[in-house]
């Protein structure tokens, strides 16, 4: 589906279009899709329907450019951490897109449910994937493999992406949570050896002891 939004360019624009976003996120925290309006947004957000519209045509708009911006603060979120020096990188991955679902998770579900019934699974899914590979890349992990086939990465990503998915829509305990965080940590890094590879201290399962 071709985006064909206008973007800002000027710190005026730019500003006008974080306070739409800004509004829209808060209606929806508050009450849902169906408190979303172009005209409740332009209202709370301080501007004129005219204006909102020169960068969104409607709501789906709206929820589009939230998914969009959710998306790449995870993407940000991801390489920042790939660039520190980790020594359990699967472990701080796991617990980072976790906590990262976790987090306004009323919003995130809306808009990353409604980006996907707008045909843009295959984006999410492909995002995913390249994260796998990155981690597969850095220095702590790669050492141990032999080779990422692209079996062992599809598991790896869908695992992650499939667990984060659950978790946007279930109450749980911060305790239970943790939990979870160390079991997927565990099964990623099984996963990424390939069932055959070797496992030396770096690769093997951790506990919460450790």
């Amino acid at each position: 589906m071709p985006d064909q939004r206008r973007r800002p360019t000027q710190a005026r624009s730019q500003a006008t279009v974080a306070a739409i976003l800004d509004a829209a996120t808060r209606i929806l925290r508050r009450g849902g899709t169906q408190a979303l309006t172009t005209n409740r947004v332009a209202e709370l957000a301080g501007v004129g329907i005219g204006s909102l519209y020169g960068y969104f045509q409607n709501k789906a708009d709206i929820l589009d450019a939230l998914a969009e911006g959710i998306l790449e603060a995870d993407e940000l979120a991801v390489h920042e951490l790939l660039n520190a020096a980790e020594p359990d990188i699967v472990g701080r991955l796991v617990q980072l897109l976790v906590r990262r679902h976790r987090t306004d998770r009323v919003v995130r579900r809306i808009v990353l449910s409604h980006h996907a019934a707008r045909g843009q699974l295959p984006a999410h899914q492909d995002r995913a994937m390249q994260m796998i590979r990155l981690v597969s890349e850095h220095p702590a992990v790669r050492s141990q493999l032999s080779g990422l086939d692209p079996a062992t990465t599809f598991v790896a990503a869908y695992s992650i992406l499939g667990v984060c998915r659950a978790l946007t829509s279930l109450e749980a305990d911060a305790s239970d949570v943790q939990e979870v965080e160390v079991r997927l940590a565990d099964q990623i890094r099984l996963t990424l050896q390939g069932g055959g590879q070797r496992r030396p201290a770096e690769m093997q399962p951790r506990t919460k002891a450790e």
